[in-house]
């Protein structure tokens, strides 16, 4: 098969502008536009500065009407300080199981007080969500380590 070149190829004619076809009964963007912004101006506009807040009383009724349990925040703290303990040590070939099985167990008795103090704290508090995950990853991390997963 033979190829002969083709000198005659002109580029493709574009069209200069598109021609816009609108039925009559529809209203441009434009337009549409213009009379949002109309109807937005005609709005009256307060001019009120914000809201002046006393933040003695903010500090009077939160410690009135929230008062946070510092036992189940010390103990959460507690909690996050040995998982991150139990977590390096897993991670340093140089401790064997036999030595992270106290630390385990203490982790576990940690969990077991910990739970009532989670069913006791309301559903907007931010303490039950981080308490939720510290009590979920020191049950899966004790669940592994019984089940065998780190055995060499």
């Amino acid at each position: 098969m033979k190829i002969t070149p083709n000198n005659n190829v002109s580029p493709a004619s574009l069209p200069n502008q598109a021609q816009k076809t609108q039925d009559p009964g529809q209203k441009s963007f434009d337009s549409i536009l213009q009379e949002s912004l109309d109807t937005t101006t005609k709005i009256p506009q307060e001019t009120t500065g914000p809201p002046v807040l006393d933040p003695l009383a903010a500090m009077q009724s939160t410690s009135l009407n929230a008062r946070i349990d510092t036992s189940a925040v010390e103990q959460t703290t507690k909690l996050l300080d040995n998982l991150e303990v139990y977590s390096q040590k897993l991670g340093d070939p140089n401790v064997s199981l036999k030595e992270l099985y106290p630390l385990l167990k203490e982790i576990e008795a940690q969990n077991t007080e910990l739970m009532p103090k989670l069913n006791g704290l309301t559903d907007g508090d931010g303490l039950k969500s981080i308490l939720n995950q510290a009590l979920s990853v020191a049950s899966i991390e004790s669940a592994k380590f019984r089940r065998g997963d780190y055995n060499e």
